[in-house]
């Protein structure tokens, strides 16, 4: 948990801004969104559960006019389910897979000509994103982890 907090807090710039993305429906596949969910009152920060369409919420990302914006999502890359993985917006692996319909890259490349300077990527390795099983206990496991992190550096006073 510090090596991810601690991570967390080299990429961090300025004032900060949290999305969850997700599809509740396919197990796994809606860890950002719940995790936005469980912490959405307890930061200090502005937090947004995008759900599975990102692509309504860009132009009220960029008009609470964040410095850095978290997205939290599963990715997949082959690594342990439940591993959490974090990237500054130019490490984006290029065989990353999203299971939502707009490009991570275009959304990266929106928010920065936008005028947000930084963009941090977490994500999760899922286990399944089988429609309708439930959440895999190593995933439910990486959610805790972040919510305990998030709430260390952001947690409301």
């Amino acid at each position: 948990m510090k090596a991810i907090k601690d991570t967390l807090e080299l990429l961090l710039y300025g004032k900060a801004l949290l999305v969850g993305l997700g599809n509740r429906i396919r197990a796994d596949d809606g860890a950002g969104s719940i995790l936005a969910e469980k912490v959405k009152n307890k930061l200090e920060i502005d937090v947004i559960d995008a759900e599975m369409s990102v692509e309504n919420y860009l132009e009220p990302i960029v008009r609470k006019k964040p410095d850095t914006v978290i997205l939290i999502d599963v990715f997949v890359v082959n690594s342990t389910p439940g591993s959490i993985l974090i990237y500054s917006d130019v490490e984006i692996p290029v065989d990353h897979f999203s299971t939502h319909g707009i490009s991570l890259h275009f959304l990266v490349d929106y928010l920065k000509s936008s005028g947000i300077t930084s963009i941090i990527l977490i994500g999760i390795q899922p286990g399944t994103t089988r429609l309708g099983a439930g959440m895999s206990e190593s995933v439910k496991e990486a959610v805790m982890k972040l919510e305990r992190v998030l709430t260390l550096l952001f947690g409301k006073k």
